[in-house]
């Protein structure tokens, strides 16, 4: 049979398609020994899938039987290793002493760089530092006026698509 034929039943039956007759194709295409390269995964479903005489039978109760010894394999290493609770207690001082430490620093490096600093003036004469503070608190006027605008907008279409919304519930 066609490498093309064998793709288009592969995808028929992966996607559920795929007839009887046409699974059996398949099955008996893979238990072949020629199977090309790139298909050698998907003979490796296959004979997964199929029944084989040297399959071994689960038995039924196995899971709850794995599920007891499990619980009784958790109990016995709860008698055997009991939790150090000193060491996780020393980890948690030396995790917050490390935080402090690390707190103390910043804030010494902080203080010390603004105590270094003296502040400087930038303009010699007033009437220019007073010009330069009048534009700068016009461009925030500006900015927060088209910001308030946009949020007007906004809250007109919040409150059209909650009407909406509720026409919809009722």
């Amino acid at each position: 049979m066609k490498v093309e034929n064998i793709k288009a039943l592969l995808t028929a039956f992966y996607e559920g398609k795929a007839t009887e007759e046409e699974e059996k194709i398949l099955k008996e295409y893979f238990e072949r020994e020629d199977v090309p390269d790139f298909l050698l995964n998907e003979q490796k479903i296959f004979k997964a899938l199929s029944p084989s005489p040297n399959r071994l039978k689960v038995p039924r109760d196995l899971e709850t039987k794995l599920g007891i010894l499990i619980d009784k394999k958790a109990e016995e290493e709860k008698i055997f290793l009991p939790r150090n609770k000193s060491k996780i207690n020393w980890m948690r001082v030396g995790g917050i002493a490390a935080c402090l430490f690390i707190m103390f620093f910043v804030g010494y490096k902080v203080d010390d760089y603004y105590m270094n600093k003296t502040p400087q003036d930038t303009y010699t004469n007033p009437q220019e530092a007073y010009k330069a503070m009048q534009t700068a608190l016009a461009e925030v006027s500006t900015n927060m006026n088209k910001g308030f605008k946009e949020l007007k907008e906004n809250k007109k279409e919040i409150s059209r698509v909650n009407q909406e919304v509720i026409k919809e519930i009722k």
